[in-house]
């Protein structure tokens, strides 16, 4: 019977956790040739006394109690069985597996917050006997996945058997898979918005050799782009189906900006993906920003460039880089209202 840890081998994988928890993820293999990703775990304070403690918890979601030597936290853990791979799939199903590595490093990094929520929700029916309440009863009847083979990916000793023209095929195709993702993000410019759109903006921009950093969540603003040792833009993005107008909390955002961060050699801008559902073509007759939201953006100083003229530079830059750049200067050049491209 599976137990997490009993096999012929269980090797660390990942690990991950926060204030209240450790855990690691392993490959765990059998002598039947089973394979099975495994998710062990504990707590800083598994002692710590309360209503509702972090083991009830982790067995409450799904985790199950293992009484021997853990190899990763050398006492007793609970762990939990994440995915398993299908028989003979020779490592072949590497891609999916990778999404379990994601999978495992999104769950490590909520689990503590997670347990803090439920704990308070527990706490607030104020009844006897809280370690008996199970508020999510299905994730203890979950079904554990299977990682199934990919036909296309080949197992190691077939590629070591293929003439070399074959690794310099792979080679190529992952450089021009690289290429199309890096295309798509640019491609973000026209028609995303939230966080594809920032990243498209941070990528605009270090294409054009600029130093850009997206901030952390949270922040009042997404992206610093130095353009010397004196200057930055700060840029805050946008992504919207119509225009952007004075109630916008987009224009209080660019306020505390301004008040928080702004020395006097940095411009503040908002890039703007506005009618972003909208083809092209038909965005010209409409307007980006509302006549009052842009009287009282210019008067603040602030610059809105649209993500769709931030596509534009970039396409231009593919052959004239320089050009690209005296668009950037022009962008901080202006004082305020809204960003117009220079021949």
């Amino acid at each position: 019977m599976m137990d997490g840890h009993s096999g012929i081998s269980n090797d660390e994988k990942n690990r991950g956790g926060d204030q209240r928890f450790d855990l690691v993820l392993s490959l765990l293999k059998d002598s039947y040739g089973s394979r099975d990703f495994i998710i062990h775990a504990t707590s800083h304070v598994m002692n710590f006394s309360s209503s509702f403690s972090p083991e009830v918890f982790l067995q409450r979601i799904g985790y199950q109690h293992f009484g021997g030597n853990c190899p990763y936290h050398h006492n007793s853990c609970l762990w939990l069985h994440l995915a398993s791979f299908e028989p003979d799939s020779d490592g072949r199903g590497f891609f999916d597996a990778e999404r379990y590595h994601t999978i495992f490093k999104g769950h490590a990094a909520v689990l503590g917050d997670v347990y803090a929520s439920y704990q308070a929700a527990v706490d607030k029916l104020r009844v006897s006997r809280t370690h008996e309440i199970d508020l999510f009863p299905e994730l203890s009847q979950r079904v554990v996945p299977t990682i199934a083979a990919d036909p296309n990916v080949l197992p190691d000793w077939v590629v070591s058997a293929m003439s070399n023209r074959f690794s310099e095929v792979t080679s190529e195709i992952a450089t021009l898979q690289a290429e199309q993702g890096r295309l798509l993000s640019i491609a973000g410019l026209l028609w995303q918005n939230d966080a594809l759109l920032e990243e498209a903006v941070h990528n605009v921009f270090q294409n054009f050799g600029y130093r850009a950093q997206r901030t952390p969540q949270g922040e009042t603003y997404d992206i610093e782009v130095e353009l010397d040792a004196e200057r930055k833009l700060i840029i805050e993005v946008t992504g919207l189906t119509g225009a952007l107008k004075k109630d916008s909390g987009k224009i209080s955002q660019v306020l505390q900006v301004i008040q928080k961060h702004k020395r006097d050699t940095d411009r503040v801008v908002i890039a703007l993906n506005n009618h972003r559902t909208e083809p092209l073509a038909e965005r010209p007759i409409q307007d980006a920003v509302t006549k009052d939201a842009l009287a009282l953006l210019t008067g603040m100083g602030v610059v809105i460039v649209t993500t769709p003229d931030l596509f534009n530079i970039w396409q231009e830059s593919q052959s004239n880089l320089d050009y690209a750049k005296s668009q950037i200067e022009q962008l901080y050049a202006t004082e305020g209202g809204i960003y117009s491209k220079t021949a």
